[in-house]
């Protein structure tokens, strides 16, 4: 065992702890949501969540690939401002 390897609860946990900060459903988390615009979340979740790469997202979004590069860059910024602003290094 590595102990700088994150367990597989430790990797669920976090990942519904920053779900919760996107959407703002963890009302001590983020009373509003982290990701303001619903592109922005749609384009985050497909391609770091569903982990689809890019042509997939625009493909599924009909939009551009430069359109969902744009969306996921405000999406992790915003969302890493938050995080720090918490306390939590992203």
């Amino acid at each position: 065992s590595f102990p700088h390897v994150a367990t597989h609860t430790t990797l669920n946990t976090m990942k519904a702890a920053i779900f919760a900060a996107i959407i703002g459903s963890a009302a001590a988390f983020a009373p509003t949501p982290v990701v303001k615009t619903v592109t922005s979340l749609k384009a985050f979740l497909m391609r770091y969540w569903e982990d689809m790469d890019v042509a997939e997202t625009a493909a599924a979004m009909g939009c551009s690939e430069g359109s969902v590069k744009t969306h996921c860059s405000r999406a992790t910024h915003t969302l890493s401002a938050a995080l720090r602003a918490r306390g939590i290094s992203p």
